[in-house]
């Protein structure tokens, strides 16, 4: 039997809202169900970042926000007139940040977190709804 012991715990959400430019591109002969797939986005970007510190028995939830781009590709499969499955390779690039504020000598101060990296979506994407 193996004992285990949690000090600190921490969960993170981001949840990033983009207005989007996408790009699709049929691979091969024109009618081909297999799309290249492009994407540019910018807008506001959301983290809850909560924290359980159970040694000095501190819990606290933090939320950040700030500015964020992300762009992608990949490739997606036609699945009817107006939908794709796709899987896209992304990269999102944003710094949150709060409690923004002045110091003692008038300096300003905040916090940050830098929540810029890569990822892959899977998904299905509608389009047009046959319009």
């Amino acid at each position: 039997m193996v004992e285990k012991i949690r000090n600190f715990e921490q969960t993170t959400h981001i949840l990033p809202i983009l207005a989007k430019l996408n790009y699709e591109h049929p691979l091969g002969f024109r009618k081909s169900p297999v799309y290249l797939r492009a994407s540019a986005g910018l807008g506001w970007e959301f983290v809850w970042n909560k924290e359980n510190n159970y040694v000095d028995n501190i819990h606290k939830t933090r939320f950040f926000n700030g500015v964020g781009w992300q762009l992608s590709t990949g490739l997606g499969l036609a699945i009817s007139s107006s939908g794709n499955a796709f899987i896209d390779l992304f990269y999102n690039d944003s710094r949150v940040k709060r409690n923004k504020v002045k110091n003692e000598v008038g300096l300003p101060t905040w916090e940050e977190l830098n929540v810029s990296g890569f990822g892959i979506k899977v998904g299905v994407s509608l389009v047009g709804f046959g319009f």
